[in-house]
Formats: C-alpha cells, structure tokens, sequence
C-alpha cells in the first residue's frame, strides 16, 4: 500500500515529526512527497494528533508503479527477488526475517555488513524459490569444484527430467539466462560499470579460473561470520538434538567450507 500525502502541513514551523517511522526533518521531505506506510501505520496516521495532512489518498498497486517510477515488470522482479531471499512470503506479506534486518531499527538496513551478504546467501539456498542457486551450490557442487556453465547446465537439465515435478518447467533458455545472473551475482572481474551490482562477489566465493570456467573457491573466500553459520546450524538443524560432522556437509558446500573448516566452527560456536 502507498500513502500520498496530499500536502504536509508546515505551519507549525519546524518539522520533526515521524510519519511511518520516516523522521520529516531528518529526510528532507516536502509538501506533496511520497511515504510508504504500512496498513497499521496509515490507520495512525489518520488519528493522529500531531500530524496534519490535508488529504490522505490511498493509491492502487497499478498506479504505485508509475508513481514509484518503475514499470510492472521490474514490479514482479522484486517480488521474485524478495520471495527468492526469504524476505517475503507466499502471501507478499514481509517476513520476520525482513523486519529484523532491514526496518528502520533492524540490523543492518543499509545491508553494509559482510555478514548480512553470508545470511542473503544462505537464504537464497535455502529457501530454494529461486532453484538455480540450490542446484549449482549443493546439487552440483557435491561432484565438481569446477563450473563449466555447459556441464552445469546439462547437470541441471538432467536434474529437471530426473525429477516429475521439474520435468514439465524445464527451459533451457530460461535456465540459461538464470545461470548466466547467477555467475554475474557471485563474480565481477572489475572491469565495467555492471559489474557494481554484482551482490555477492564481496564473499570471493566463486572465481574465474580459465575463460568461461569458474571454481568454487575454497582458498580466498572471505571469512563466514560465526553468528551467521550458528543461524545457519539453528536453521538447519531445528529439529535435531545433536549434529555430526557429516551431516553439516551440505552447510560445507554451501559457505564454501572444507571439513577441516566445518569442524573448526563447530568447536569454536
């Protein structure tokens, strides 16, 4: 839902009041600006006191993108996106998770700590929405260190016909372009403009080894904050009462982490 704010009233001088946890001063906003707010926060709005809004208009999702100044399809991109990462659910409702870290007083909303990318990464596999990222980083690393995006693709296509439920929603092109994002997300060489939005490449988790070919890397890879594979165990393991060592290999091949490695951050949390 998105709130227009038909026109803030500045009469009383000096603005220092939150609208929709967004503090008027210390954001800059004029008379007229856009404020996304929740349902419960537009109800608090509406009664309050303090605040003075000449009109209050709810805008429909199909004119919201146009206002926010992207299009439907960049709409639907997010939502993938967000549904991908776990930050929203079935239901387009914000989960837990999304609250915790990114709300105005959440962990980190500005995502500028290392261990926010490690938990972005995890998640993506983890939740499995986006299935690319799942089959290329336990599927297929389980048997090759390696990726040669031709293997990697057969490895999936594969996959796909192996299993009933994947067999009628397989599209190489569409698998291709997936595969293609997913390789520009982890690794950048540095040397162009698109290369900034390369989201995980701070994890070092992927490198070019040869034109084409990329490997898993082991050797370089930033380090895995405690806190992060410990959320990582707790997740994984809700269940359980007691974890081994080999049972922890999917969380291996996952954060890039040898056995030796596995064991030490088992030991050390």
């Amino acid at each position: 839902m998105i709130i227009k704010t038909g026109k803030i009233n500045k009469s009383r001088g000096n603005i220092s009041l939150t609208i929709g946890k967004e503090d008027v001063k210390k954001h800059n906003l004029e008379e007229g600006d856009f404020v996304i707010l929740t349902p419960q926060e537009y109800e608090e709005l509406k009664t309050s006191s303090e605040i003075e809004v000449s009109t209050l208009e709810v805008v429909p999702d199909d004119e919201a993108v146009v206002k926010l100044g992207v299009g439907k399809n960049m709409v639907a991109s997010i939502k993938f996106w967000m549904k991908a990462f776990g930050l929203l659910d079935q239901d387009l409702k914000l989960t837990q998770l999304s609250k915790n870290l990114l709300d105005n007083t959440g962990y980190d909303p500005f995502i500028e700590d290392i261990g926010s990318l490690w938990l972005m990464h995890y998640n993506i596999i983890k939740e499995n929405y986006a299935t690319a990222y799942r089959a290329t980083f336990v599927d297929y690393h389980s048997q090759r260190n390696t990726i040669e995006k031709n293997k990697l693709l057969n490895f999936i296509k594969h996959f796909c016909f192996d299993n009933a439920s994947y067999r009628n929603l397989y599209n190489e092109n569409t698998v291709k372009k997936d595969l293609s994002v997913l390789i520009h997300n982890y690794y950048t060489s540095g040397s162009g403009v698109e290369d900034s939005n390369t989201i995980f490449a701070p994890l070092n988790l992927i490198r070019e080894v040869d034109d084409g070919a990329y490997q898993f890397n082991y050797d370089s890879r930033t380090r895995v904050p405690d806190d992060i594979f410990l959320y990582a165990l707790l997740v994984s393991f809700s269940e359980n009462k007691s974890i081994s060592f080999e049972s922890m290999k999917e969380l291996s091949l996952i954060f890039c982490i040898t056995n030796n490695c596995s064991s030490f951050y088992f030991i050390i949390i």
